[in-house]
């Protein structure tokens, strides 16, 4: 993960000095850039693990996308503020494939 983020970049809509600018940036501190990816891998496998978790628990209400199991995802409430997981290669994926 984050490994085509320069290429993404390229092809970006951000303008040709920011590009500059964040390449040099990411350029000259690629390993903490390499490790932020891994964090943010790590939480989204966490995320993850927690939302198969939940939609393997037996309910009377079930979701589905496109005909398979799935959802949107599951918000969840406590007194801090509410928190939604969203498994991002089941539902945002699929948003995303809608033509629009």
């Amino acid at each position: 993960m984050g490994d085509d983020f320069l290429r993404w970049l390229a092809a970006s809509a951000v303008s040709q000095p920011k590009r500059i600018k964040i390449k040099e940036y990411v350029t000259a501190n690629m390993n903490a850039f390499s490790k932020l990816w891994n964090l943010v891998g790590g939480i989204m496998t966490v995320k993850d693990s927690i939302i198969n978790q939940l939609d393997s628990a037996q309910g009377d209400i079930t979701a589905t996308i496109n005909g398979k199991p799935g959802g949107e995802g599951y918000v969840l409430g406590s007194p801090e503020g509410n928190m939604k997981l969203v498994k991002r290669s089941g539902f945002t994926r699929a948003n995303r494939a809608i033509n629009r």
